[in-house]
Formats: structure tokens, C-alpha cells, sequence
């Protein structure tokens, strides 16, 4: 998804449809994409699969029926991974300032796939000047530090949220997974803002598999992380 804006302010950094190189991606995407983590920074090889995107409804184990898109990447011609599918799901409900993100993966590739290991990145858009680009995030002593961008390079782990903001925006965007099995980190140096989770996956083959949702939610002031523990109720299957 290369899109996601909110009251004026596109949220996510992206040269879509055009691809370019940067100094740590070659090639370069933008939005947020999922792939394996051996293509984390040397995703050529995706160029070469197709990619299909549908509009989709789909309901959650509340009973809330959410609307959005499907990514679908089903790999048939690099051989390491041929027969695997990521399933990405950009979900919204009606009224509600929330991006629900939801990963599928399932595999066809005639072996058990074992503790494969998957990445997410999304790449902020926060302000023309990196210098007034900010993530938010409570360290091990529950105090808020504030990260300012393009001051060199800086690794901000995170759990279970942090909120990204910019100077001038009258928004802020905060990004929540309680998931255990994600690694959850923000890398800001002179480039950009990105935020990274990876996770491992074990698969047999034929099978599938629903990821725990994370969740990029529109907000004046912070959520205390105790009232977002709700979102953990919500499940794909």
C-alpha cells in the first residue's frame, strides 16, 4: 500500500508508480510491504512476480465487518520461495480514523516451511524536513523519549506502541501490535523514518496462516498502551 492519508496529510513516503534506488533499498518501494526477510534490502527479485490487489469485506471474531483492499503476492519464479503467498489486508471500518493491517501467508511449496522469517516495513511521511520528523516511544523505565529525524542514524525499539509525528501536523499517528512474536523497531537516520516488524513462521505445506492484526490509528494526544490492549480481541482466521 502506498497510500494513507488523513484530513489533508499523506502519511506514507513513496515514489508510486515510479521505483527508485536509495541507500539502503535497492529496489525502492515506499508505503507498506511485506516480503521475506531476505529480501529486506535487495528485493529485486519481486520485481519479476505480479502482484493483484481486490477490494475486499471481511469480518473479525467481533463481528465487525471491515472494508479495504487485498495485496496478494503469490511468488512463481523465484524457486527458494516458489508457491509462497503473502496475503496483505488494509482494513478500515466506517467513520473510524484506524488502519487495521492484517498479514496472511500461506504456502504451496512441497516442503515444511520452517521458521521463515518475514518483514514489514512502513516508510513515514512526517514532514518535508527530517529534522521535524518524531517518534514517540516509552522506554524500559516508562518514561516517553522523544527521536528526532535526520540527526544520523538511530534504532528505537518499541512494545507495544509508538506514536510518529511532525511539526506543523495538527494529527498524529500511533502504531500498536501487542503480538509476541513480533520484533518491533523504528530505524531513523538522514533518510527517513522506517518502521520494521519481523516475525518467524512455520508452515506446513498446503497450509495457511493469519498473523496477529497491528494497528495505525489517527489520534490527537496519546493512548495510553492499557486501553489499546482492547484491539487484542480482534482476530482473522
Amino acid at each position: 500500500m502506498y497510500s494513507l492519508k488523513y484530513k489533508g496529510h499523506q502519511w506514507l513516503k513513496s515514489t508510486f508508480p515510479n521505483i527508485e534506488i536509495s541507500s539502503d533499498y535497492n529496489p525502492w518501494f515506499g508505503g507498506i510491504q511485506t516480503l521475506p526477510e531476505d529480501w529486506d534490502f535487495n528485493s529485486k527479485p519481486v520485481l519479476k512476480e505480479k502482484i493483484k490487489t481486490d477490494f475486499i469485506e471481511i469480518s473479525d471474531s467481533c463481528g465487525n465487518i471491515w472494508h479495504g483492499i487485498n495485496s496478494r503476492l503469490l511468488i512463481k519464479e523465484y524457486n527458494e520461495f516458489k508457491g509462497l503467498e503473502i496475503n496483505e489486508y488494509f482494513l478500515m471500518l466506517p467513520k473510524v480514523p484506524v488502519l487495521c493491517h492484517v498479514i496472511e501467508v500461506s504456502q504451496d511449496m512441497k516442503i515444511f516451511m520452517k521458521d521463515r522469517a518475514f518483514i514489514t516495513k512502513t516508510f513515514f511521511n512526517l514532514n518535508n524536513d527530517l529534522t521535524k520528523s518524531y517518534v514517540v516511544a516509552e522506554n524500559e523505565e516508562h518514561d516517553f523519549i522523544k527521536y528526532r529525524g535526520g540527526m544520523g542514524e538511530c534504532l528505537v525499539l518499541f512494545n507495544p506502541s509508538a506514536i510518529f509525528e511532525g511539526e506543523n501536523l495538527n494529527n498524529k499517528l500511533q502504531f500498536y501490535s501487542n503480538s509476541p512474536w513480533d520484533n518491533k523497531y523504528c530505524n531513523i537516520n538522514n533518510d527517513g523514518v522506517v518502521l520494521k516488524h519481523s516475525y518467524r513462521l512455520s508452515l506446513e505445506n498446503g497450509s495457511k496462516a493469519f498473523l496477529n492484526p497491528r494497528f495505525y490509528i489517527m489520534i490527537d494526544e496519546h493512548i495510553s498502551d492499557k486501553l489499546l490492549r482492547c484491539l487484542d480481541n480482534i482476530m482473522f482466521f
